[in-house]
């Protein structure tokens, strides 16, 4: 790869990093003392910069992130960031992005949150066979 290349490469990368911050609402680098949500976002933000320039020279690609309570250690999230070929459901607690590394675009496609919060009133202990049965076929993210 020429030097010119090489520097088109670096420039178009950028570009890529610098959409991912503006949709996760940071700029690299900055820190603000004190704020968990904009900590978290860095480092989410982080795993996608990796992914972007491990995954350079591929076909357009879907990263999917992944926030769950750690299984062992209370208190602590664990992020996880898939690359993936084609599109995933959507699935409760995952932002996905539509990554064109050929054409310097990335794309937010969804945010959604862990849990949709409801009132209490409308929990039941009720099992709902219909609901387990169509639950089979989703993906499992541990």
């Amino acid at each position: 790869m020429s030097q010119k290349q090489s520097k088109e490469n670096k420039a178009r990368l950028q570009i890529i990093i610098k959409q991912a911050s503006n949709h996760l609402g940071v700029r690299p680098g900055s820190l603000v003392v004190g704020d968990l949500r904009d900590q978290m976002a860095r480092e989410m933000l982080k795993g996608v910069e990796e992914a972007v320039l491990q995954n350079d020279k591929k076909a357009p690609y879907y990263i999917l992130v992944t926030a769950r309570k750690h299984a062992i250690a209370d208190r602590t999230v664990k992020t996880t960031i898939i690359v993936m070929r084609e599109k995933p459901p959507r699935m409760l607690g995952t932002m996905l992005f539509y990554v064109d590394n050929q054409r310097s675009k990335i794309e937010r496609l969804w945010v959604l949150p862990l849990d949709i919060p409801r009132p209490d009133s409308i929990i039941s202990d009720i099992a709902v066979p219909e609901i387990g049965e169509a639950g089979k076929s989703m993906p499992l993210l541990h």
